[in-house]
């Protein structure tokens, strides 16, 4: 450092060290092993940054360097209050202005929100803060900057020490202050109005009042005075509309106010890269994410900066797994996007180590029911980032034990083979670690490869698994009609079927046959259970003889057939028809409820089929006449409802 330099620093004589900076800027150059230079307070506790400041528009590279060097100087307050943000408009230092609030910006994460508040929400010693200054000086874009940090930062409603509001200013203001000319008078007068819009919907009002309830009255008096007003602005590629400003501060009524005039809004990006959802999503409105979605579900997929998506930045930042799930049923696609850098919302909750959002999605990848699904399931879970790697490979290469365990639970086979740019699959990566640190990751992975292997899918396990999952997509997307006309059909193979078993082929027996009576047959023989050679009678008719083992038979009275009972009961073929025909009843029964939608309608449809299911098994003992078997209808109801528990209730 220069020692005049040093020696102004020790004295505290800041106007010494500014005549030193203007006879030779080079002084900056080696300042970093001193950054309490910059904190050296002169006259009116002016810092050297504020003097750089108030003649920044030619000195911003010094800017840039003063705050690397000590960036808490950006908090620094002069004798009258004024911060370097207040100093920079009032000397009407614009790009120095721009590049401070971009520094604070970009510079952010390294600061509390306390500190950044602090900054923007400075009074100066006549109790304006800067966007009191902004106002009156109808400065557009610097409205816009400010308006756009969203109500954490800057109090649209901060009084001054006149008790008035940045709106109070706008509503003071008149043209004849700036400029004589009409021309340029009517162009002050658009330029106030947009400053008057985006105050609105922040949410503004008056200090006397401190009440929004008025604000749409006054944005149509706006567009009244101006028609083209919102026209003007939809013209610009990237803005801070009156939405992106209404989002930051969670002004909902106004929001969707300018949703319905202008859906455009909803999807143009702010200078800084944001869309009004995700400055929504950013200060934490969570009421006014799910209106815009209610409005337009494809707002999940608007992509922002480096093309972050809402539900990007949803996994990201939030563990509102509700507010998750309510992104994926609106635009299932969504799960599609990926970032610059070529990261599905899969890759970004492994990065940021949000496992309750990994688990949820992989979960609903498996089960989802859209129009992509499948082709969706492997092409998320298979995506490779810009260094070739799979979720799996992360999730593996990382050590995420739970993330590795919920990946291969969904039955994606090419999900194990894929290899990274390196040419490794996920086991490849394991190979290179240790046993001890991935030991049961390498389990996990040795009894996937044996599960998925062609010889298991056939097993039990994974048949009904896939059998579910492939069910409940078929059935969600049918259209309406499609569901009618199945419904239809359904319900006519029930009663066909049902009426089969009331009338079965070759009809039921209308009486009871040729019968024995054991107990008088007993009397005539003298008690002697052996009155015949083979202790056999035999009674019917030819066609239908029924031969009884006296000596076996606990009956008092045996019959050729009982009344009812079908007549070709002991017909093999009979016994295929009946097996098919429960078949037919069983599934249609089943096919109905799948395709009533989850409800208390289903909920009732469910228990009329059980007891159509009983109704049905106990007649078709009737006319086979088991009497032994009356537990078949207990046992055959119990597992068609667990059948439809597991293919229908949580689809």
């Amino acid at each position: 450092m220069d020692e005049r330099m040093k020696q102004a620093a020790e004295r505290g004589d800041i106007n010494a060290m500014y005549q030193l900076i203007e006879e030779e800027e080079n002084l900056l150059d080696n300042i970093d092993h001193a950054p309490n230079l910059f904190r050296v307070f002169g006259n009116e506790l002016i810092t050297l940054l504020h003097y750089v400041v108030a003649i920044g528009d030619q000195h911003i590279d010094l800017l840039e360097k003063f705050l690397l060097v000590c960036p808490d100087s950006i908090r620094d307050v002069t004798g009258r209050k004024e911060t370097a943000l207040h100093i920079a408009l009032k000397k009407e230092q614009l790009k120095a202005f721009k590049f401070l609030v971009g520094w604070l910006g970009r510079n952010f994460l390294k600061n509390s929100l306390s500190n950044v508040k602090e900054v923007l929400d400075q009074k100066d010693d006549e109790g304006n803060t800067v966007l009191h200054i902004a106002v009156s000086k109808n400065l557009n874009q610097v409205v816009s900057h400010l308006l756009a940090w969203g109500f954490q930062f800057v109090d649209v409603n901060s009084t001054n020490s006149k008790r008035k509001t940045a709106w109070d200013i706008s509503q003071g203001q008149t043209q004849v202050d700036n400029t004589a000319w009409d021309i340029s008078q009517e162009q002050t007068q658009v330029d106030n109005r947009e400053i008057k819009l985006m105050l609105l919907s922040a949410g503004a009002s008056s200090g006397s009042s401190l009440s929004s309830d008025n604000n749409i009255d006054e944005f149509y008096n706006l567009i009244g005075e101006d028609e083209k007003l919102l026209e003007h602005i939809d013209e610009l590629p990237f803005f801070n509309t009156p939405l992106h400003i209404a989002a930051s501060y969670g002004n909902i009524r106004f929001a969707l106010e300018m949703m319905s005039l202008k859906p455009s809004f909803a999807r143009k990006l702010n200078q800084n890269g944001f869309s009004p959802i995700h400055l929504a999503l950013r200060n934490k409105h969570k009421v006014l994410v799910r209106k815009l979605l209610q409005i337009d579900g494809d707002l999940v997929r608007v992509k922002g900066r480096e093309c972050l998506t809402p539900l990007h930045y949803m996994v990201e930042s939030f563990e509102d797994l509700a507010l998750l799930e309510l992104f994926l049923e609106v635009c299932p696609d969504s799960i599609t996007d990926v970032t610059v850098e070529n990261k599905t919302a899969l890759h970004i909750a492994l990065k940021y180590d949000k496992l309750k959002a990994f688990k949820l999605i992989v979960e609903w990848l498996a089960i989802n029911c859209s129009e992509n699904d499948q082709f969706n399931e492997r092409k998320v879970l298979g995506w490779r980032d810009n260094e070739g790697n799979t979720v799996l490979h992360i999730a593996v290469s990382e050590k995420k034990t739970q993330a590795v365990r919920h990946l291969l639970a969904v039955p994606v086979l090419s999900m194990l083979n894929h290899i990274n740019m390196e040419g490794k699959t996920a086991w490849d990566i394991l190979q290179g670690q240790t046993q001890e640190d991935n030991r049961e990751i390498r389990v996990m992975l040795c009894r996937a490869k044996f599960r998925w292997h062609p010889m298991n899918l056939l097993s039990m396990p994974n048949v009904v698994i896939r059998l579910n999952t492939k069910i409940k997509r078929e059935v969600w997307k049918l259209t309406d009609g499609s569901r009618n006309m199945f419904l239809v059909v359904a319900v006519l193979l029930v009663t066909v079927s049902y009426q089969a078993v009331l009338s079965p082929p070759g009809g039921l027996w209308q009486d009871n046959g040729e019968c024995i009576n054991l107990t008088e047959y007993n009397k005539h023989s003298n008690g002697s259970n052996y009155l015949t050679p083979f202790n056999l009678t035999t009674i019917g008719s030819s066609n239908y003889p029924v031969t009884i083992d006296l000596t076996e038979s606990s009956a008092t009275l045996v019959c050729e057939h009982l009344a009812g009972t079908a007549i070709g009961s002991k017909n093999t073929l009979f016994i295929v028809f009946i097996i098919f025909n429960s078949l037919t009843f069983a599934l249609s029964n089943l096919l109905i409820i799948l395709l009533i939608l989850n409800g208390c309608i289903k909920l009732l449809f469910f228990g009329l089929s059980i007891t159509l299911c009983y109704s049905y098994l106990y007649s078709l003992l009737a006319i086979c006449d088991i009497p032994d078997m009356l537990s078949v209808p207990v046992i055959f109801t119990a597992y068609y409802c667990m059948l439809v528990q597991l293919l229908s209730w949580y689809q």
